[in-house]
């Protein structure tokens, strides 16, 4: 497992990706925007994000296709290679709208011991 030092509670979004980031893996975009270059596997936001995400892709195939960019030979309810969920700028906006909207529960929850269980201190 990687682990990053220091522990790094969440303190406030990176609206530098906004312009920074074109065509980032969705993964890596929701992770960066937060403020994190990587999160270990098992940790809150890294689950959390990934079950954001999931809720996107499997919304059907028009709502899929409003959050997250992928090859027209996928279908949505497919599992997909995770290289291939890109993300282009409208839908990196629409990706911070909703992470702002859900601040107060990425602060709450990426901070203080659960949160440094992850990382050496």
């Amino acid at each position: 497992m990687f682990y990053i030092e220091p522990p790094t509670p969440f303190y406030d979004f990176d609206e530098g990706v906004l312009t920074r980031g074109h065509n980032l893996q969705i993964l890596a975009f929701t992770m960066r925007y937060c403020g994190y270059s990587t999160l270990p596997n098992d940790c809150w936001l890294y689950e959390q994000l990934q079950k954001w995400i999931r809720q996107k892709k499997f919304s059907g195939p028009a709502e899929s296709r409003r959050w997250i960019t992928y090859p027209a030979f996928y279908n949505h309810m497919e599992k997909m290679e995770p290289r291939l969920m890109r993300v282009n700028t409208a839908q990196m906006q629409l990706w911070a709208d909703f992470l702002r909207s859900k601040s107060e529960e990425i602060a709450r929850n990426c901070c203080g011991p659960n949160w440094e269980k992850h990382y050496y201190c």
